[in-house]
């Protein structure tokens, strides 16, 4: 009961990005593009969310076919990219 609007009901990352892009247009529509409201969305309201000690890589998916492709050596170069992939996220929200 409640579906997707559950609140105990998993979301996939998928579905949480899209929500924030639907929410970003809504909400900050007076600004110009869809990119400047989801940046402003972000460094409004999530990453203040976020601690860095709190950060780390996400959970593999719960499907076989997922979990095999997150199986080993891909997670293996995720961590080893991790440090480039954190540095890039940071100049591209600006912080």
């Amino acid at each position: 009961r409640g579906g997707l609007h559950a609140p105990l009901q998993e979301l996939l990352f998928r579905e949480f990005c899209e929500g924030c892009v639907r929410l970003a247009a809504a909400r900050y529509r007076h600004l110009p593009g869809l990119e400047r409201r989801l940046h402003t969305l972000i460094n409004a309201h999530l990453l203040h969310q976020v601690a860095k000690a709190k950060a780390s890589l996400p959970a593999p998916p719960r499907t076989p076919f997922h979990t095999q492709m997150w199986a080993g050596d891909a997670m293996t170069v995720l961590q080893g990219l991790e440090g480039v992939l954190h540095a890039g996220w940071g100049r591209l929200v600006g912080v």
